[in-house]
Formats: C-alpha cells, structure tokens, sequence
C-alpha cells in the first residue's frame, strides 16, 4: 500500500494560524494551491494507469497527522474528487 502523509492544509504565511506552531510544524502544511495540484497529479496517474497494458498499484491512501482546523479544507477538497482521506486527531 502507498500512502501519502500531511498535516495541514493553510495559505502560504497562515502556518501558524492552524495545527502546531512553529518552522519545524509549518514544513509539514502544505498551501491549498499545492495540495490540489497534488489531488490533480494523483488523479492524472489513476486515469493513465487504467488504459495501461498491465495492472497499476492502487491510488495512494491519504493520511494526515495532527492536522489543525484547517486540515478541512483538504476534506472538502478530497470530496470534491470522490476521494477520501484518513485523519488521525489529536486530544488533550
């Protein structure tokens, strides 16, 4: 199985504002710009590998860790493409 691990989804300059704080956290986040082109690139590989000769490995399986309050725009944004995402929430 491949998977493909994020935390967070915010504005390029919006790191701090959802999730932990800090550089060592904002380089786990990703901008929505990104992260759609992402969504785009895994969809274009699907798409190609169902026309291939041979079979393909599934698409990646998407996780995010400790994701703040923005990390639901990436639902909205997996939903958009019938995908779905995997996330694993942190509590107090």
């Amino acid at each position: 199985m491949n998977a493909l691990m994020y935390h967070d989804v915010v504005a390029a300059g919006d790191e701090d504002t959802s999730g932990f704080p800090g550089r060592d956290a904002a380089l786990y986040k990703i901008t929505p710009a990104d992260f759609a082109a992402h969504l785009d690139a895994i969809e274009a590989r699907s798409h190609a590998q169902a026309h291939a000769a041979r079979p393909a490995p599934p698409a990646p399986v998407i996780t995010f860790d400790d994701g703040g309050r923005r990390a639901i725009a990436a639902a909205e944004m997996l939903e958009q493409r019938g995908r779905i995402g995997h996330f694993f929430v942190t509590a107090h």
